[in-house]
């Protein structure tokens, strides 16, 4: 469905290193 989609945009988007910044403000 569509949240397979979201997940696979989102685990991209992390390999291409977009959301990493996203990723360390959440550490806090």
């Amino acid at each position: 469905g569509q949240y397979t989609f979201v997940c696979e945009s989102i685990l991209r988007a992390y390999d291409d290193g977009t959301i990493k910044p996203l990723a360390e403000y959440q550490k806090r």
